[in-house]
């Protein structure tokens, strides 16, 4: 306390800075960012969030205008299917990872997109095991599917959404065939997964670090959020666009305010 106090009074407040747990509770988060700002008088506060999924909170800002998950793990039980993009749960987040299996044993679809045979991959109806790095190649060419089998949400599009025009000229190229020599993934697979989270009525959308630490990571999330709003899968129970953080409270850190751009609940 005296030292924090000596370095504040002879170079100021902004002459601190600290790093918060991201695998510490709320509260404890909560009350440290109030520590930082109040006590301290800065807002050199920060955590993971920005290194392990800075592509993320980049990519839904851009699309979204918030980086948080769009939905709860309870929306999980209301999910018509479930899509796991570069991410491992089972290894990784396992509560997770044991409710999208309980749901799947349940009969609930379940697509997962990974170069590895992980073990949701093998459980999965449809695994595309694509080529490392071409996420975003895979994403329009699934978006290319839904616009050219007219599977788009135009109420929701018309009502919700902007700048779809550019967004249909980008995924107008990308078809089955010339994915397919990018990604690896045969087009049928391609065609089929487009078709299933299209029109399930709920789809789900969880992804991982497998996305967004590539050079192009936040045009993957871009791509994904893309496809969420073409097919109104968002802003209802058991969809939504949910990054997996690296640690178990990233999310919960930067809720209450361990960021230095935004106060508690992202104002």
């Amino acid at each position: 306390a005296r030292e924090f106090s000596r370095l504040k009074e002879t170079y100021g407040a902004d002459s601190l800075a600290t790093i918060s747990s991201s695998r510490g509770t709320n509260e404890e988060n909560y009350l440290f960012a109030k520590f930082m700002r109040c006590t301290i008088g800065t807002n050199h506060i920060d955590n993971c969030a920005r290194v392990c999924h800075s592509a993320t909170v980049t990519g839904m800002m851009e699309t979204l205008g918030a980086s948080a998950a769009t939905n709860s793990i309870a929306d999980l039980d209301h999910a018509h299917l479930i899509l796991v993009v570069g991410a491992n749960p089972t290894e990784s987040h396992p509560v997770i990872g044991a409710r999208i299996k309980q749901l799947h044993r349940q009969g609930v679809p379940l697509i997962v997109v990974d170069p590895r045979q992980t073990e949701l991959a093998r459980l999965a109806d449809l695994h595309l095991q694509l080529r490392p790095g071409t996420n975003v190649a895979l994403l329009n060419g699934l978006a290319h599917v839904i616009v050219r089998d007219g599977l788009l949400d135009r109420r929701f599009i018309e009502a919700r959404t902007e700048g779809v025009a550019a967004w249909l000229d980008t995924v107008a190229s990308c078809t089955t065939s010339a994915t397919e020599v990018v990604t690896g993934v045969p087009a049928a697979h391609i065609e089929e997964a487009a078709r299933r989270y299209a029109t399930s009525g709920a789809s789900f959308c969880a992804h991982g670090l497998g996305v967004t630490e590539h050079r192009w990571g936040s045009h993957g999330v871009i791509a994904l959020c893309n496809l969420a709003l073409a097919t109104g899968n968002i802003g209802k129970p058991g969809t939504g666009i949910n990054p997996l953080r690296g640690q178990n409270n990233v999310q919960g850190a930067s809720d209450v305010g361990c960021l230095p751009t935004y106060f508690s609940g992202y104002q």
